[in-house]
């Protein structure tokens, strides 16, 4: 009894939540949409980080509602949690305030760059 008493103790005292290094930052976001051909058919965010030309692929914004045919410009808060344990990182974004929202036309075209990677080389075709 004593050995699985100091066991439990020794799991429950390894276990500690100060292992991640938790950052928050408050950042801008343009965000823009785009419909998949995917195997999960749906609507896709496309985020462009502080006016970063590269986007940055967002699953969800906490209190976020996004709303087809719009574009919107917002601040967040971005947390990017380190867990030292795994070696990993996630990154999960709140909604502070939406600055702008701006109504696409129905008739509005887009060009959307695809990239397909052949041994490290990338082609890119506009669709």
């Amino acid at each position: 009894m004593k050995k699985l008493l100091f066991l439990c103790t020794a799991v429950l005292l390894s276990c500690s939540a100060d292992d991640e290094s938790v950052t928050q930052e408050e950042v801008n976001l343009l965000i823009d949409h785009y419909k998949t051909t995917s195997l999960f058919y749906g609507t896709a965010l496309i985020a462009y980080e502080n006016g970063s030309a590269i986007p940055v692929k967002i699953p969800a914004i906490t209190g976020f509602e996004f709303e087809q045919r719009n574009t919107y410009d917002i601040t967040t808060f971005k947390n990017t949690i380190k867990n030292s344990g795994t070696n990993a990182t996630t990154v999960n974004y709140e909604l502070i305030s939406v600055v702008a929202q701006d109504s696409v036309p129905f008739t509005t075209r887009f060009a959307m760059p695809l990239a397909k990677f052949v041994n490290g080389v990338g082609y890119v075709k506009y669709v």
